[in-house]
């Protein structure tokens, strides 16, 4: 397996945290691992490579990090977990959950229609999996593939900012756009090498969750 990594810089981040699974004894250490895991992805993936134009602080641009620790989808659930973070911009984390990336992003679709019908702000959203398909032969595909996350994950945002057009949120607008630049910008080489460190985060997961196994897995392997 190899050895475990220093510990995040990041780890001390404590996100809110819900599902069947919170009640276990390490529940919250493990959404703690979760969430710093998905702010590495943030900022070596996204950040590092200048992927959404509107992340300019890594602490401070991704506001709440919910952790749902359950194995199945839940839709009402997942839309409580959104409004109970009290957040306009929203990550839900679903590291228990083997669904395939069609499954997942009918679901992401569902708890954005219900956040829609709740009486509150509705919020567009976006959806990343460890196992999206994406390509480097046009900006849409190639948005799929950065959305490739450690974690199954939905990040909800305002309406207002999908208007700007970013990789990491909302879906691939019209050219000219920022995603268009990006698609542009990047060189065979710049996406060989993200899709790197996407790898070694997702190899890194298997290493930091396997203590955690017993209580919260399987995950998906690396």
């Amino acid at each position: 397996m190899g050895s475990i990594p220093p510990p995040f810089a990041m780890a001390s981040h404590v996100p809110f945290v819900s599902g069947d699974l919170s009640s276990c004894d390490d529940a919250l250490d493990f959404a703690r691992e979760v969430s710093a895991l998905m702010h590495r992805y943030a900022r070596d993936v996204v950040f590092a490579n200048r992927l959404c134009p509107f992340l300019e602080d890594v602490n401070l641009g991704l506001g709440a990090v919910s952790v749902v620790l359950d194995r199945k989808l839940d839709v009402p659930a997942a839309a409580r977990a959104v409004r109970a973070t009290g957040s306009r911009l929203v990550h839900l984390v679903f590291p228990c959950t083997l669904v395939d990336p069609a499954v997942f992003e009918r679901f992401g679709n569902d708890v954005a229609g219900c956040l829609r019908t709740d009486g509150n702000e509705p919020l567009v959203h976006a959806t990343f999996h460890p196992r999206m398909v994406g390509g480097a032969d046009s900006p849409h595909r190639l948005a799929r593939l950065f959305r490739r996350s450690p974690d199954p994950l939905l990040q909800f945002i305002p309406d207002g900012i999908l208007q700007g057009g970013t990789t990491f949120a909302g879906t691939a607008p019209s050219p000219p756009s920022p995603l268009a630049q990006t698609f542009a910008r990047l060189t065979v080489d710049d996406i060989a090498r993200i899709v790197a460190t996407q790898d070694a985060l997702i190899a890194e997961r298997s290493l930091r969750y396997a203590r955690f196994a017993p209580d919260f897995g399987p995950f998906f392997d690396a």
